[in-house]
């Protein structure tokens, strides 16, 4: 009891609730699991999965990517809770009119005077007929009040179909209560009859019934002991068509199954061509492209081999010039070194010849001087 009690109630209104997130159980409303195993629809799928899940789950894939699959996979599970909330809402519906038809013992409960006659008293069914059509109309107020809070959180399209489902449940409604007008006399009567009448038609119902079934028990012996003789044969025959028919069915699926591994083998033989035509076509074109590149490199060499030709020979016409400029500037510069020389010679020349004139007039002064003394 300890355990029951312990157990929070949670239906598909409040299982997002934030008190519930650190809970074992998703739901635990009776309804609520009732509406999602006729749905088909795990529990857990309907709680919210954040981004940084799906992050963590799809890590190779693009954000972008990840973002459209959380969108889409938001958009199914608020589908599935709309489904949910829409079967959960059908079966409280179910449920109040269950409970309507089949009050229990003892309970005070609105419907309780629908039937006319209660546990306490059968035999006031003339005053009991108003108070149900009364009844009746103050039910659907309660159950709007008790379940406003589902209606202000459901969509406008969830609620333009349970605004259709009840006017479907109203105008059942108000059949019933058509109909229940025009049986309130036959009702009458039987009340008035008593509680004492009941048994007797019991019983005569149930006599009725014995003998209903004796006699069906004795046709149908009758029957099989007429069809005994057949019975053999039509079960050999029986036997023997079931037995064709199963050949001809098994016939039938292992020439399908031949069919379809045919027709596997020619796709596979078929993607296998592919493949290897693909594989020899990129080996040509891989060929192809290595020539093409081959080419390019020998045009490349020959090219950069004459361009290193002329560069040499340019090379050595410029050394050779350069040669010839140094060979013309270097005798340029030895014949005039040639003739500064000469010049020098020839002034050192003719200063000798000068000073040995000099030196001769001295000396012939000299000795005419000497020669006078």
């Amino acid at each position: 009891m300890s355990n029951n009690e312990n157990i929070p109630r949670i239906d598909l209104e409040n299982f997002e609730d934030p008190q519930f997130t650190d809970s074992k159980y998703v739901l635990t409303s009776p309804r609520s699991l009732e509406a999602c195993s006729r749905l088909k629809i795990l529990p857990v799928d309907l709680l919210h999965k954040s981004r940084a899940e799906f992050l963590e789950r799809f890590k190779k894939l693009p954000p972008s990517k990840i973002e459209e699959l959380y969108i889409r996979s938001e958009e199914k599970r608020r589908d599935k809770l709309v489904k949910a909330r829409i079967e959960r809402w059908k079966l409280v519906h179910a449920d109040c009119s269950d409970n309507r038809d089949n009050p229990p013992f003892g309970e005070t409960h609105i419907m309780g005077d629908e039937n006319g006659v209660s546990h306490s008293g059968r035999n006031s069914i003339s005053h009991s007929s108003p108070g149900t059509f009364q009844n009746l109309v103050n039910l659907e107020p309660s159950l709007s009040k008790k379940y406003s809070y589902l209606i202000e959180k459901l969509q406008p399209t969830e609620i333009k179909q349970i605004e259709l489902m009840r006017r479907k449940y109203q105008q059942n409604k108000i059949d019933c209560l058509s109909s229940s007008g025009s049986l309130s006399r036959s009702l009458q009567n039987l009340v008035l009859v008593g509680q004492a009448s009941r048994p007797q038609s019991a019983i005569w119902r149930k006599s009725q019934h014995d003998k209903m079934s004796s006699n069906y028990l004795k046709s149908t012996e009758q029957r099989l002991s007429r069809r005994a003789s057949h019975s053999s044969l039509d079960k050999e025959r029986q036997f023997w068509k079931r037995k064709q028919t199963q050949e001809r069915m098994q016939n039938d699926e292992r020439e399908h199954a031949q069919k379809c591994y045919e027709e596997k083998l020619n796709k596979v033989e078929k993607h296998r061509n592919q493949i290897l035509k693909e594989k020899e076509r990129n080996m040509i074109t891989a060929h192809y492209e290595r020539a093409r590149k081959v080419r390019q490199v020998l045009e490349r060499r020959k090219q950069l081999r004459k361009m290193i030709e002329e560069y040499r020979k340019e090379l050595y016409e410029a050394r050779e010039q350069s040669i010839q400029r140094a060979m013309e500037r270097v005798s340029c510069r030895l014949s005039e070194e040639q003739k500064r020389l000469a010049s020098e010679r020839r002034q050192k020349q003719m200063q000798v010849e000068e000073n040995t004139k000099e030196l001769v007039e001295i000396y012939c002064h000299l000795m005419k001087v000497e020669f006078y003394n």
